[in-house]
Order: C-alpha cells, then structure tokens, then sequence
C-alpha cells in the first residue's frame, strides 16, 4: 500500500473520529531541578508535533525504561515506534535547536501489562542509534536489584502537572523528595476506597507536605540512592498523601529488562544499514529526494487537523489521579 493512499486514509479517520483529551502527569510541590542532576530523565514526544506525553529514564545508550500505559493510544491501541520521539539531555519541555534526541526503533511493553489493574507497568523503548553520553548532561542510571525498605528517601522528577485536575505541563523539569512506603500499608489505605493495586506495585508519599507526581510524570524516574528504583505509574489526587504514589518496582523486573537489553544488540540495525524513516514525523528527512508532492501535502495536512482538534492529544493511557 502506498504512503499516500496510508496517510489519506488516516486522514478521513482523523476527520470522523471524536476528539478524546486524556490528562498527563507533573510533579506536585516541586523544586526546579538543577543542570546535571538529572541526566538520565528523558521525555516521551510525539514525533509529529513534539508534543510532551510521558517521562522516562536512560539505562543504556540506546535503551529508555517507561510506563507500560504510556505506550498505547487513548483507544487501546499499541503506540507504534514511529510516533514516539526520545528527547535527552536539557530541563526545559520545549523542543530547541540544539535538542539531542532519538527516534525509537522499537517498544517492548511487559507481557503481563494489565491496563485496567495497572500491574506490570513497565516497557523499554529501544532508539534508532546510540545516545552521545560523552556529556555531564546525558547519562545512564543503574537498574535497582535490591529490596528498598520503608521511608527510605527517594528523588522523582518530571514535567507533569503542578497540581491534581491543573492544567497546561511544566516547562522545566521539577523534583521532589518522597518516602518509600511498606506494601502492606499502601494496600490498605488504597483499599479504603477500594482500589486494588496491580501485581509489581511498589508505593511512596511525602506524609509532610503536598509532594507527589502527577499526571505527565508517568514513566519517570523514582531513584534512590543513585539507583532507578521505580517507574512512575499511577495513584490517586496527585499530593494527597492519604494516598501514596504508585511507582513499578524495577527490581522484580530487571530479568526481564535485560533479556530485551539481549534480544536487541541480537537484532540492531547495522549502523550502514538503510532504515525506515518515521512515516509521519516532520523530524526526519524523507526517504528519497522523490517524495511526491501530494504526499508531502497530505502530512502537513495530517499534522494541522491533529494539531487543531487536538486528536492526539496524549498517546497513552494515563490513569495517574
């Protein structure tokens, strides 16, 4: 099938299909985070409009740990690599000339991901080539393998929301500092208002101020001790801390994490290779000096009615608060 006749068929699907925005999450009670500290923090974009939708973190030069839910349309459908853009190395949300990111090549989402109890929450996005980490600005994070106990102090960043049911994302990366909480109590109080939390959970809170992540943080990082410990999942009003934050439990899935790490280097593109360029991402160059006209047309046509009836608006279903 034909680019053109692919993007024209999108194009009357996005002309009938309702607009559906779905929230996002920021931190809560947060602190502008400082150059450097942060190295690993990447942020999830949509490759047609750099639109900011999910946090995420580097653990190998050419792997980014996410939310599992960050990874799907707001329909249900699976987030294809082609409209995801990894953006790294800088504090501010907005796309700049010198922005470093990656396309990604691949999302491997955990097989047991339940969308509705939330459980296995967790996915790695392989990129289309290396990250340059030859910069105090762009780095990996190691993977926690050990058992964190209760009110152990933990940092969790991003550019979500700055308060439960706000509106518009940060635009520079906010942190905050939150508690690891014991299983058995976070299930109890979220089991107060039943809600039952999802296999591979782990919790957290700020019991002394409004501190917490929020709707746009999901799929960032929960580090403790210099260690990725969690990834960013869901939870309930973001800083009430009635309700513990709840993050993926990275140890219970690093077997996991480094088998697809594997199954990768086993089938990564040859850097001389050709590569498929993203079909519809306008950051890329075309695949030949030939590209038709129309076709060209036709995504910039795509793009201004997404942009304009906001049918994009988050590419992932994100159940945080």
């Amino acid at each position: 099938m034909s680019k053109t006749r692919i993007l024209t068929q999108i194009l009357l699907l996005l002309l009938i299909t309702k607009s559906v925005e779905s929230p996002s999450v920021r931190i809560v009670g947060g602190r502008p985070a400082h150059a450097a500290d942060y190295p690993y923090q990447v942020s999830l974009k949509r490759s047609t409009n750099d639109v900011h939708f999910c946090g995420g973190s580097i653990i190998t030069p050419r792997h980014v740990l996410t939310a599992a839910h960050c990874c799907f349309y707001i329909w249900g459908g699976e987030l294809p690599p082609s409209m995801v853009s990894v953006f790294v190395g800088q504090l501010a949300l907005k796309v700049k000339p010198s922005s470093v990111f990656r396309n990604a090549s691949r999302i491997v989402v955990h097989p047991d991901h339940d969308e509705f109890l939330m459980s296995n929450d967790i996915a790695v996005v392989e990129l289309d080539k290396d990250l340059p980490l030859n910069n105090k600005f762009i780095r990996t994070i190691p993977l926690n393998k050990q058992t964190v106990p209760a009110n152990t102090s933990c940092m969790v960043s991003g550019w979500g929301l700055l308060q439960f049911e706000g509106e518009g994302m940060s635009q520079e990366l906010l942190t905050t500092e939150v508690y690891t909480v014991d299983m058995t109590e976070c299930t109890r109080r979220y089991q107060l208002v039943k809600i039952k939390l999802g296999k591979g959970a782990m919790c957290a809170v700020n019991d002394n101020r409004v501190s917490d992540a929020c709707q746009g943080d999901s799929g960032g990082p929960l580090v403790c001790a210099g260690r990725l410990v969690g990834v960013i999942s869901t939870g309930k009003e973001c800083g009430n801390a009635s309700f513990p934050g709840v993050y993926t439990d990275v140890r219970l899935f690093v077997p996991w994490i480094e088998r697809v790490i594997k199954e990768s280097e086993v089938t990564v593109t040859p850097p001389n290779s050709p590569r498929s360029q993203t079909v519809l991402s306008l950051q890329t160059p075309p695949e030949s000096a030939s590209s038709s006209k129309t076709f060209q047309t036709l995504v910039l046509t795509l793009v201004a009615i997404a942009q304009s009836v906001h049918i994009l608006s988050d590419f992932c279903l994100v159940l945080c608060c």
